[in-house]
């Protein structure tokens, strides 16, 4: 990894810069009227303003920029630019859709165009070679899309990536991938800022600008992590069990009951969890000790250079666990 002291500067700058940042969102997403509404589909219970995302994303790329030396940016040449063109891309059209609602085509379209600057990690992430760029595309853009789908209660998304950003740090940090590991800190930095303003009771929420922006930046740090530190991919899916039980269950629900799959509804794992009698803070304090464990559990195959079938394993064992407290009797 860079050098601490560089790399503490710039991550308490992506962390003070989000909590400013995000302050200023709240005031310019009134103004701007992108905000999200209570509904029969929503836990709040007043408007919360939804411009959290660009707060990040502004806060992840100050801090880059400012990473004392040459920068980040610089050492991180075209990856890194290519990551945060990407990553404007996907905020540029969340903020469209945030404010006036896109239809899926144009959103899909943006989502690809955002995957395919990745180009060099998603074919030299695995092998064999003729199935990385479809493998690494599907992944990049059901990560994108889980994080969106988890984004419906306060501080779940963002909870989630921080805590997955933090171990995909430590797995590139083992394997000497600087630049890559020090862009995990600074978005976590940049998160845990978000996160004050994010918490329950939420004042400002990601939108969709936000969600699909850490989903994007989480799969790019995935396929690092299996590219360049030598991570079993079948670890990938346990570090980010949690978004995916949520798609696979929402996308199973809706499609049982004869649903679209891009209407949303409150079909998701949140939901479900505050249905059995769970408080919203008891929902994400479940959701980030499952998260733990899985980042726990990722951590300790990878460095005991394990096959990746038990972290396969572990995941669908987390799943089992996650299903059954949703199970569990209201009030018990």
């Amino acid at each position: 990894m860079s050098d601490p002291i560089r790399l503490a500067a710039a991550a308490s700058a992506a962390l003070v810069l989000a909590l400013a940042l995000g302050r200023a969102a709240m005031a310019l997403a009134g103004r701007w009227r992108l905000l999200d509404p209570p509904g029969a589909r929503k836990l709040q219970e007043r408007p919360v303003p939804l411009m959290g995302g660009v707060a990040v994303f502004l806060a992840v790329l100050a801090g880059l920029a400012m990473h004392p030396g040459p920068g980040l940016l610089v050492a991180g040449g075209g990856l890194l630019g290519r990551w945060l063109l990407g990553g404007l891309v996907l905020v540029a059209v969340g903020l469209a859709d945030d404010r006036g609602g896109l239809r899926p085509g144009p959103r899909l379209a943006a989502q690809v165009l955002a995957a395919l600057l990745l180009w060099p990690e998603l074919v030299a992430w695995t092998k064999p070679a003729g199935l990385a760029l479809p493998v690494g595309l599907l992944w990049t853009l059901g990560l994108v899309n889980s994080l969106n789908l988890l984004d419906n209660m306060d501080a779940a998304a963002g909870a989630t990536a921080f805590w997955t950003a933090l171990a995909l740090a430590v797995v590139l940090a083992w394997a000497g991938a600087g630049v890559p590991a020090a862009a995990s800190v600074v978005l976590a930095a940049a998160l845990a800022g978000f996160l004050w303003w994010n918490r329950p009771r939420a004042r400002l929420y990601l939108g969709d600008a936000g969600s699909t922006f850490l989903g994007y930046s989480l799969a790019l740090l995935s396929l690092l992590a299996v590219g360049r530190a030598r991570m079993d991919p079948l670890l990938a899916p346990l570090l980010l069990a949690v978004p995916l039980y949520d798609t696979a269950t929402v996308c199973w629900i809706r499609w049982r009951e004869g649903r679209p799959l891009y209407v949303g509804d409150r079909c998701h794992v949140t939901h479900r969890l505050a249905a059995r009698g769970l408080p919203v803070g008891g929902v994400v304090l479940a959701l980030n000790a499952f998260t733990l464990a899985a980042a726990a559990a990722a951590l300790a195959l990878h460095r005991l250079g394990w096959p990746g079938w038990p972290g396969l394993a572990a995941a669908l064992a987390l799943a089992v666990c996650l299903f059954a407290l949703e199970r569990r009797r209201r009030g018990a």
